[in-house]
């Protein structure tokens, strides 16, 4: 099995000019000097109670109350931004950041507005149009030497992206190298390294970000799921699978996840575990990330240990989840309208991003209407942003899932010969009247009868949390003579 890893690098408008790296002089340690002062520290004190809808509603108060564009209005909606961030409406907070960077540039409002800023890019990765237009929108001078690295990142980033990699190499050369943002830009390296089949020089830049004491959690966790992959495909299947364990993901991801960790299982002939991992997949947490690989893996590891009828049974199996997707690809129906299609071409890494920020972006606007915000022009006006902008990722999704679609809909009648020539494979394996005990003796471990050490319980198909990662199939070979004499 192979992982193709790819660096995505959507990008959805032209630039024509290069931007030169931002203009920053050093200063003083940054600290926000409010215009009102009383209004601050309710605003100061909402912050430490974690009071988020507190804080935008008398944030939206304060600037509704002042003539707009003044800095005292401008405080307003600061405060609103960091309301949105607390209540992780990010999409509305970077709204309003952006506002009073573009239009309130050299106040310390602004200031503060990038460092509220560089805080959502740190815990989630922002709307990409709205940090391009603040790289290529405005010049920044004067800054505080904290946000140096923050800023030269992005610079370098879009630059990257649109083959200025003069002015970026200048940008990244800036960049502190215990920083964040130097993280992330070494882990940008090895997916770039990756994408040119560099396999050893990305192994060994993950390799260091998944072992570094003092990488940030984020960027190791997503180093580590890298390097398990590259190891595995070096063929170190035992390390690859302790890697694999201790990546924390989502569930669309856990179920990718732990299909890898069955394929490892599967080459150190741990069948056991590797048919147990198999049974947690069908666990319906992960029914989105469910692929037909899965059917294959368990079909191939039935016929490796001549159980004839369950490598069969696996073949129904696969009928049962996808042959209404097989029909719908022969008789060119629409593919859209196939769940099963839909949630294969959603495990693209691509497609998944853009997914997940869509479905944000409606878990966001729907939270905002949880907090009964009075219907104020500004968020009357906010909540249409919302909505254009959901109504553009649906249209961009929708460009998208086309091409993948047809991808997934070959892979899947890729898979159904494959499977059928398994199914095939085993018919004439099964006639035979004796397969070598050497070819495939395997054992499952012994349950010890008069050792309480451990505690087996005979799994009924109910499927608990905590328990998936101890599933186990205690299967053994059935390819002796007595095996096949059935």
């Amino acid at each position: 099995m192979k992982f193709i890893l790819v660096l995505q690098l959507a990008f959805t408008f032209a630039i024509i000019i290069e931007k030169p790296a931002f203009a920053q002089t050093k200063v003083d340690k940054f600290e926000y000097v409010p215009q009102d002062l009383v209004f601050w520290q309710e605003v100061t004190m909402a912050i430490k109670d974690g009071n988020g809808p507190y804080i935008i509603k008398i944030g939206e108060q304060k600037y509704r109350s002042n003539k707009k564009d003044t800095l005292a209005a401008s405080e307003g909606e600061l405060a609103m931004a960091i309301g949105f961030k607390m209540n992780k409406n990010y999409y509305a907070s970077l709204l309003a950041l952006k506002n009073l960077i573009l239009n309130k540039q050299g106040t310390g409002i602004a200031i503060r507005a990038l460092f509220e800023l560089e805080g959502i890019a740190e815990v989630t990765e922002p709307d990409e149009d709205l940090m391009a237009e603040l790289v290529y929108e405005q010049d920044y001078e004067n800054l505080p030497v904290e946000l140096n690295d923050f800023i030269n990142y992005w610079t370098a980033y879009f630059n990257t992206k649109n083959d200025f990699t003069t002015w970026a190499d200048k940008d990244k050369a800036k960049i502190s190298e215990s920083s964040f943002w130097a993280q992330k830009l070494t882990y940008v390296k090895a997916l770039e390294a990756l994408k040119k089949n560099d396999l050893e020089q990305s192994l060994k830049i993950f390799t260091e970000l998944a072992n570094g004491e003092k990488t940030f959690s984020k960027i190791k966790t997503e180093a580590s799921h890298q390097m398990a992959r590259l190891i595995f495909e070096r063929a170190d299947y035992e390390s690859s699978y302790e890697l694999f364990k201790k990546v924390e993901l989502n569930p669309r991801e856990q179920g990718q996840l732990l299909l890898e960790r069955a394929w490892s299982k599967y080459y150190q002939k741990d069948y056991s575990k590797a048919l147990g991992l198999l049974t947690a997949l069908e666990a319906p947490l992960f029914d989105p990330s469910r692929s037909a690989e899965a059917y294959i893996l368990k079909m191939l590891i039935y016929k490796e240990l001549c159980y004839y009828e369950s490598a069969f049974d696996v073949l129904k199996e696969f009928n049962g989840r996808f042959q209404k997707s097989i029909e719908s690809i022969k008789r060119r129906r629409d593919l859209k309208r196939d769940q099963a299609l839909v949630n294969l071409a959603i495990l693209d890494y691509g497609i998944l991003n853009q997914v997940s920020y869509l479905n944000r972006l409606k878990e966001e606007s729907f939270a905002l209407d949880l907090l009964g915000l009075d219907r104020t022009a500004y968020f009357i006006n906010l909540n249409k942003k919302y909505n254009l902008k959901i109504k553009y990722l649906d249209a961009s999704l929708d460009f998208s899932m086309i091409l993948q679609l047809r991808k997934v809909a070959n892979e899947l009648l890729d898979w159904n010969e494959q499977i059928s020539f398994l199914d095939y494979q085993t018919r004439i394996d099964s006639l035979r009247i004796q397969r070598p005990m050497a070819e495939v003796n395997y054992k499952p471990e012994e349950i010890p009868h008069m050792s309480f050490e451990k505690v087996y319980w005979i799994f009924k198909g109910e499927f608990w949390l905590d328990e998936l990662e101890d599933l186990q199939v205690l299967v053994q070979s059935k390819c002796g003579v007595d095996g096949d004499k059935r």
